[in-house]
């Protein structure tokens, strides 16, 4: 038996949980009375058993009640921390297992809830169907049919409304700015054009510089010999031109030696004909 402040009696060696009655400091149980007064009206006390001669102990009920589960808690906390110390922590990783063993249950139990859920749905959508003739899997495959439709729809829809909005914002624009989006358009585009020719331009001399350097590393490695073959063949292209040219002026004068005879014969035969006379009365 332990005795506690105020006359709170505990006994230690039974369960925490066991409250006996409270002693007066006579040594007697106290008696449990109802207060009257307008202060604390119906509020149990404990008071001694000799209201007249006893010892006059007082103490509320509620307030002896909260004393007794305080002392109860730290008595069940100092067990509970002797446990724990003799078992070498067995009693935090139980629990610890408890939780989460609790929570593999939990989640087992909502799987296996949800699974006979779902059999049950298939079950009744199979019984649908057969009972349906297969209207469901129809109903399913159009409805499917047409949200993707109107999916598209939607798409095309939000498409226009946004390509009308951006065409009203740049006529908007271009009215505003008096035709200088127009304007600026066609300097881009130019620009772009100039920038392209200039950049083939570019590659161009690139080409050519990167030409020169491989024709002269190739003149030097065959000391001159390609200056000579290409003096060569300008000379012999020269002379091809000249023969060429000079075929060609010889038969524009043998067609017009043909020319030159063809006209004497004929003025001879027409001298010697007599019809020159025809021509000349005429």
């Amino acid at each position: 038996m332990a005795e506690g402040r105020d006359g709170v009696v505990i006994n230690s060696e039974r369960n925490v949980f066991d409250v006996e009655e409270c002693e007066c400091y006579c040594g007697l149980p106290a008696k449990i009375c109802t207060s009257r007064t307008s202060k604390n009206p119906s509020r149990k006390f404990w008071g001694c058993l000799q209201h007249v001669t006893g010892c006059g102990f007082f103490k509320w009920y509620d307030e002896w009640m909260n004393e007794i589960m305080l002392q109860q808690i730290r008595q069940l906390k100092n067990n509970l921390e002797r446990f724990e110390a003799e078992t070498d922590g067995r009693l935090t990783r139980m629990n610890s297992t408890l939780i989460s063993t609790s929570r593999e249950l939990a989640v087992v139990r909502r799987s296996r809830d949800l699974y006979k859920i779902g059999i049950e749905l298939k079950n009744n959508l199979e019984r649908f169907e057969a009972e349906t003739d297969g209207r469901l899997t129809r109903m399913n495959s159009t409805l499917i049919t047409t949200s993707k439709e109107l999916a598209v729809v939607g798409r095309s829809r939000d498409l226009y409304n946004i390509g009308l909005e951006l065409k009203n914002n740049l006529e908007r624009f271009e009215a505003e700015t008096d035709g200088r989006l127009t304007r600026m358009n066609s300097t881009l585009i130019a620009t772009s054009r100039e920038l392209d020719v200039v950049r083939g331009s570019r590659d161009l001399y690139k080409i050519g510089l990167e030409l020169k350097n491989i024709l002269e590393r190739f003149e030097d490695e065959t000391d001159g010999c390609f200056t000579r073959m290409s003096s060569t063949l300008i000379t012999a292209t020269r002379e091809l031109a000249m023969a060429v040219k000079s075929r060609d002026l010889y038969k524009i004068g043998f067609y017009a030696l043909l020319g030159i005879l063809f006209c004497r014969i004929f003025s001879s035969f027409i001298v010697n004909s007599g019809y020159d006379d025809i021509v000349c009365a005429t």
